[in-house]
């Protein structure tokens, strides 16, 4: 929503991003590809500064910030996020990330393992993908929406996830005001 109400106001946004050690977090090569794919790049509107790299880093470059700066934006983003799910799942792909969870943020535990045994991952990732499949009014019907979703989870997390989940009977509980699905109530609701 706050991308959206910059964008469609023209107001200048400033955005950092950290490259850090191990691959910890988003690179700025990654947040770079995904602000290019919801705004755009050049031509009067989208991203005008982009700045992958600084002189001002730690330890020989391995701490480095990214910046950007975006005005308005190429085309109009949607009201619902979910109606972007394919556009920066398939930037997200070319770059090697490994999907996008949902247009908006992956609530759960950081220290669980990621694999097919962990449920709430597994959950999680499904959801986002459902919801974008459904999204608008070319979405599909729910079978379909299911089946994207195993195919999401066997690329994602390895061949078979997809059909695990669909096999399970977990889901992640829903909230009330927004309908998404979260793992920890305090900080869903933090946020």
């Amino acid at each position: 929503p706050c991308l959206k109400y910059w964008t469609d106001g023209r107001i200048p946004t400033l955005i950092t991003t950290y490259k850090r050690p191990e691959g910890m977090g988003e690179t700025p090569e990654l947040v770079h590809t995904l602000l290019e794919s919801l705004v755009g790049g050049g031509g009067g509107a989208g991203l005008w500064v982009i700045e992958l790299d600084n002189p001002y880093s730690a330890d020989d470059g391995t701490f480095n910030a990214g910046y950007f700066m975006t005005l308005g934006s190429q085309g109009q983003l949607p009201i619902h996020a979910d109606l972007m799910y394919f556009e920066i799942y398939q930037a997200l792909r070319k770059k090697g990330y490994p999907f996008a969870p949902r247009v908006g943020y992956l609530d759960v535990n950081a220290d669980a393992p990621v694999s097919a045994s962990n449920a709430d991952l597994l959950a999680a990732v499904a959801e986002g993908a459902v919801r974008a499949a459904r999204a608008g009014k070319d979405g599909c019907d729910e079978a379909t929406a299911r089946d994207f979703a195993r195919s999401v989870l066997d690329s994602t997390i390895g061949a078979g996830a997809g059909e695990i989940w669909a096999k399970s009977a977990w889901r992640r509980p829903t909230c009330k005001n927004c309908g998404e699905g979260y793992d920890d109530a305090k900080w869903h609701w933090s946020i």
